[in-house]
């Protein structure tokens, strides 16, 4: 057994044979005045396959083929693709150095625009295939498609019979590839190495955990294809649930958010529905890069994603490294045990400038929306005041230059248990909470679940757990708090009704994650269980039961 890791660009489960397409090479030499008739045919070619199907297609398509069709009617991109001709180039070298001047352009402007340059690229590609020949791959059997790369028109035209799915080297959560895909119901892997798939092997893609199993156990076929059957029913309703807005059994509404990293994570989250973002993780912003962000940089990102969602909330946690997550600039003293060391805000209090140039940032971006700010891994009430005493001085130096601003709500992390048993000490100086489930499960364990040793300990059903975030809940609402989870763990189904029974206000995940919460959310019943005197399999054995109900109506 194998797995392949990569970004899920659609979610679902699906298990058949790898279909490898291997794309014919392509030797296109022609110079001159054979290169400009080899463009004029090929586009001509393209254009008519384009409109050809124009009219059969769906809102999103359309938008996908007009574009197309545009930029094969521009005629600067026509001068500059003979300029590169005439200097003696050939007709693949020129089409190529135009679609990336293209290319460059779009990516100078807006996120949203940076993913059509995508579709820039997935063009060249359409254009080389009409100039070769090449045909659509036929599917015999049912399969799962693996490519270098997939176009978006080339998934419109692949037969869908018997496509279970797909996996493209080339791609992005917001490429035209991945919301075709969304909108078919079929599971996408992006950015997966391909070269290491042989084909014709038996795999499970799983667009939930973004990974390819190649020659699974046939204890992970059974596993799989009793989630395969459940998939199959809620990803169909799902589609209809994303502008749903849940209620708690109270009545009052049920929050259901989305979790992200950068701007494109945001625009994901509001195309799947989100009711605003519930834990933005800022420390993305902060990587791959020499040096961090500056306050205009962050100011600007944090704006657009506090403004894409106007009165729902944004919630954005302050820079959360150390542990595991080191940025390659800032330099890290050795310790003994990381993750009881210097991360989260005990690094922020202790390396001050960077985090007030943050906190300037988002008091800025407060201005006009409902962000909130959130403090990563804090203990005592004593790091809360330090911190906020940082607030107050970056609203003194943004008062001097000048600069509008908003104090926003500000919170913290619960993701240790000594956080939960001083949530009433908390009272007077946080607003909101969120349970990081995470590393609440693992300071709660003192385990690593990557660890494979001690794997047998990762229970994240054991009714003590679930008795410890009760206790998050309910102290969070003595006090007349809100409290929401922004962990793995909210992501879970099963956990998901359990969340929904304890009164939970907000369960944020993978913006993928979103409809199919929805849906549940239509259908769900308060489950009443008692921790004290549960084993975990007596714990599961509710919630499957109860799981398997909503299933029931559901399918319906």
């Amino acid at each position: 057994m194998k797995i392949i890791k990569g970004i899920s660009g659609s979610p679902g489960v699906t298990i058949g044979k790898v279909f490898l397409w291997i794309k014919k090479e392509k030797d296109l030499n022609y110079k001159g005045d054979e290169a400009k008739k080899i463009w004029r045919e090929a586009k001509e070619a393209l254009k008519e396959e384009l409109n050809n199907r124009l009219l059969d297609l769906s809102e999103t398509e359309r938008d996908l083929v007009n574009f197309y069709l545009l930029l094969l009617d521009d005629p600067t991109f026509e001068e500059f693709l003979f300029e590169k001709i005439d200097e003696g180039l050939d007709f693949k070298t020129a089409v190529e150095i135009t679609t990336e001047r293209f290319k460059k352009e779009f990516l100078n402007l807006d996120v949203y625009f940076k993913m059509r340059a995508q579709d820039i690229e997935a063009l060249k590609e359409e254009i080389f295939r009409v100039v070769v020949g090449e045909s659509y791959p036929s599917l015999e059997e049912p399969s799962i498609l693996v490519s270098k790369e997939v176009t978006p028109w080339q998934l419109i035209n692949i037969p869908k019979d018997k496509l279970l799915g797909i996996v493209s080297e080339k791609g992005g959560v917001l490429s035209h590839l991945s919301i075709i895909a969304r909108n078919l119901n079929l599971p996408l892997l992006i950015g997966a190495n391909v070269l290491e798939i042989k084909g014709g092997e038996l795999a499970i893609l799983d667009g939930e955990k973004g990974i390819l199993i190649l020659d699974p156990s046939s204890q992970e076929v059974e596993k799989y294809q009793r989630l395969y059957e459940r998939y199959k029913i809620l990803q169909k309703k799902a589609i209809e649930f994303k502008n749903y807005v849940p209620k708690k059994e109270n009545g009052e509404k049920f929050f259901i958010s989305g979790n992200i990293g950068n701007l494109e994570d945001a625009f994901l989250a509001l195309e799947q529905g989100a009711m605003g973002i519930g834990l933005f993780r800022t420390e993305f912003l902060f990587l791959e890069r020499n040096d961090p962000p500056s306050e205009e940089e962050q100011y600007e990102i944090y704006k657009k994603v506090g403004d894409l969602f106007l009165n729902y909330p944004v919630i954005i946690r302050t820079l959360d490294i150390g542990g595991d997550k080191n940025v390659p600039y800032i330099q890290f003293e050795r310790e003994e045990n990381p993750f009881l060391g210097l991360r989260g805000i005990r690094w922020s209090l202790y390396e001050k400038v960077l985090f007030k140039t943050q906190l300037k940032a988002i008091l800025r971006a407060s201005i006009g929306n409902n962000i909130h700010m959130m403090f990563p891994m804090v203990d005592l009430v004593e790091e809360v005041i330090e911190a906020k005493k940082l607030v107050k001085e970056a609203v003194e130096e943004l008062e001097k230059e000048g600069k509008e601003y908003k104090i926003p709500p500000i919170g913290i992390m619960l993701e240790t248990p000594i956080s939960i048993l001083n949530i009433n000490r908390f009272a007077d100086f946080v607003d909101f909470f969120s349970l990081g489930t995470n590393d609440l499960f693992q300071y709660t364990f003192a385990v690593d679940r990557t660890n494979e040793k001690v794997s047998y300990l990762y229970r994240p059903y054991h009714p003590a757990f679930w008795d410890l975030i009760k206790e998050a809940i309910d102290s969070a609402h003595k006090i007349g708090k809100w409290i929401g989870i922004c962990g793995e763990l909210g992501g879970d189904l099963r956990a998901f009704l359990l969340l929904y029974s304890l009164g939970i206000d907000e369960v944020s995940v993978a913006p993928l994650r979103i409809p199919i919460l929805k849906l549940l959310s239509s259908k769900i019943a308060k489950v009443d269980v008692s921790f004290d005197s549960l084993q975990e399999d007596e714990l599961l054995e509710v919630l499957d039961k109860h799981y398997q109900k909503i299933m029931e109506e559901i399918g319906s």
